[in-house]
């Protein structure tokens, strides 16, 4: 096309009808109906406004910046709000910029959609210090038990837990609904699986995965993420919701699909022993362009507005036009004055951390001088009034790590031991593999004793170290989990095989005799053909039949002959009593109710 059709062109579409001579979007920008004087060297010219519009839609805020530099017209389109609410709304494939579609403007601030779109690029809320939103458990979907209840999972003790209902549907699903303290912004919801130490198999009851849904009653939910899968462990398990922005006053965690049955009954069982959703309640968010766009979004849901009790908040959303910077510092302080004691706990919890720190930092400069004797002794005195007085739930692995320098680990435990102090598991692992590495005479009994006086927190990883080198201190271990196959497995090892049958009894374990007598006879003869004594002369229904008992220990019996205690006695004998009982259990209440047992077994 020569140079004068192409400007004859351009002067025919100044008559296109849906230019009008003017700029006018469905949303209103900066320059919105300013009359515009066409650029002859447009070549854009003849598009219409809904396809430039589109154009803008579809190109990043690098791209706009460089289209705005065209010209007056295309400056204006790259200002249009529905522009870079596309744009908020979009997730950034590097995970590196906040992105939301809960975020709103008022009318007449449409135009500062732009400057919010910065303002979450240069955002760095993943680094603001979060706090525990849960209030309240509100619902849930099935209960096994009113001692396994929702509420089980909110009182931060490992031993607790909500059970489902047993189900023969691997693929059923379960839920559970909470209320947070306030209006909050969701960065995660952390869940940890319960494992049953002691049921036979130590079986986990983790969901296959994990749908969050949030909003503003505990019945409608206006956001709700894509199942996500989980491990069977007993480990937290953390779902996180940032990069995308979420706000809302309930927490809805749906449990997708079972992992495992429970030996009992063969059903499917989810059991959860605690639920916490992290982020940042309004109370502790500065008023910015960001928590204001959030708040406009919640003030649009009507389920918000049915639970505030707040008049000029009602009146702010029935005239747009008031809200404003006064009106959300206002609404701030309101929020603050809501939580102010879990705001001031939050800042005492920061600041004895950094006063820790701090403390830390001078001991260490202290020990690192020639003339450390009398300071660095004061700043270890120093160092220890301030871990007595730390609460327990403060000290964390960092806190831990902190001690970690050359004679300070037993100071740390001796300071909490002295002063009746629980250690946590974590602590109670170190505090044992401390001591053991030079033991003093008395350390079993010294260890039992803090067991016994809950000074030390049992755990599998504490009962496995133990395993080996004092057995019936990890007995001890394990029986204040409990842990059911540990315990029976150390039984085993200690040769108490009448105590092993009647805990299993006791227990409902379901054990295949054939097979552990057989391993049992093939590592020690002796204690083998002890444990086929104990099994042959238990009372009520008998646990092996006589002809196998024979294979899994190597005795044939004649054809006249039919006492097969009786050659087991013989055989026993060559091995004198070498294999007998340790007798080291004799302090322990292993089983309970046996004589109940056995009065029901001989009725």
């Amino acid at each position: 096309m020569g140079t004068a059709s192409l400007k004859k062109s351009r002067r025919d579409s100044q008559e296109y009808p849906a230019w009008n001579g003017r700029i006018s979007l469905a949303s209103p920008s900066r320059r919105v109906d300013r009359p515009y004087t066409f650029d002859p060297d447009d070549r854009f010219h003849p598009l219409s406004l809904e396809v430039i519009q589109q154009i803008c839609l579809n190109l990043d805020p690098k791209s706009l910046a460089m289209a705005a530099l065209v010209s007056r017209f295309w400056l204006d389109f790259t200002e249009d709000a529905h522009v870079w609410k596309a744009n908020i709304a979009t997730r950034d494939p590097h995970g590196k910029r906040f992105h939301s579609h809960q975020l709103l403007l008022p009318s007449h601030l449409e135009r500062q959609y732009k400057q919010l779109y910065f303002a979450l690029v240069q955002a760095d809320l993943a680094k603001d210090r979060t706090l525990s939103l849960i209030n309240n458990g509100l619902a849930q979907s099935s209960c096994d038990s009113p001692d396994q209840s929702i509420v089980q999972t909110l009182d931060n003790n490992d031993r607790t837990f909500w059970s489902s209902k047993g189900s023969s549907d691997v693929s059923s699903c379960e839920y559970l609904t909470y209320s947070l303290h306030q209006l909050s912004i969701i960065y995660s919801v952390d869940i940890y699986p319960y494992m049953a130490s002691y049921q036979q198999g130590e079986p986990i009851y983790a969901p296959q995965a994990v749908r969050i849904s949030v909003g503003f009653s505990a019945d409608t939910f206006h956001w709700t993420s894509d199942p996500i899968e989980v491990e069977n462990v007993d480990k937290m398990q953390r779902i996180s919701i940032a990069p995308e922005l979420v706000v809302g006053t309930h927490v809805k965690v749906t449990l997708v699909g079972r992992c495992q049955t429970q030996p009992q009954d063969d059903l499917y069982y989810t059991v959860l022993t605690r639920v916490e959703v992290h982020g940042r309640p309004w109370g502790a968010i500065e008023p910015d362009i960001i928590s204001g766009s959030m708040l406009y979004f919640a003030m649009s849901q009507k389920e918000f507005l049915f639970q505030v009790e707040d008049p000029e908040l009602r009146k702010v959303a029935e005239n747009e036009k008031e809200f404003d910077q006064e009106f959300l510092k206002k609404f701030s302080k309101s929020m603050k004055d809501q939580i102010i004691y879990i705001l001031t706990k939050e800042e005492s919890k920061h600041q004895r951390w950094c006063q820790l720190s701090e403390a830390m930092a001078e001991f260490r400069k202290e020990c690192g001088t020639s003339e450390e004797s009398r300071q660095a002794t004061m700043m270890k005195s120093k160092l220890l009034n301030f871990l007595k007085d730390l609460p327990a739930e403060e000290r964390t692995d960092e806190v831990y790590k902190l001690f970690e320098i050359e004679g300070m680990k037993r100071i740390y435990f001796t300071t909490l031991a002295r002063d009746r102090k629980p250690l946590n598991p974590k602590e109670s692992l170190e505090f044992v593999k401390e001591y053991s590495r030079n033991p003093p005479p008395n350390f079993s009994p010294f260890v039992a004793h803090l067991l016994e006086a809950r000074t030390l927190t049992p755990s599998l990883v504490l009962g496995d170290f133990l395993r080996g080198t004092d057995d019936a201190l990890a007995l001890r271990v394990y029986l204040g989990i409990p842990a059911t196959d540990k315990i029976l497995e150390i039984l085993l090892d200690l040769r108490e095989f009448q105590k092993y049958i009647r805990s299993a009894r006791v227990w409902g374990c379901v054990i295949n005799y054939e097979n552990v007598l057989t391993q049992v006879y093939r590592k020690n003869p002796g204690a083998g053909l002890l444990f086929a004594k104990e099994i042959l002369q238990t009372p009520g229904a008998p646990l092996m039949p006589g002809e196998d008992v024979c294979r899994c220990v190597g005795i044939q019996l004649e054809k006249d002959e039919w006492d097969l205690r009786k050659r087991i006695e013989q055989r026993l004998q060559t091995y004198g009593q070498e294999n007998a009982p340790i007798g080291l259990l004799d302090d322990l209440d292993i089983e309970s109710d046996d004589d109940d047992e056995d009065d029901e077994e001989d009725g």
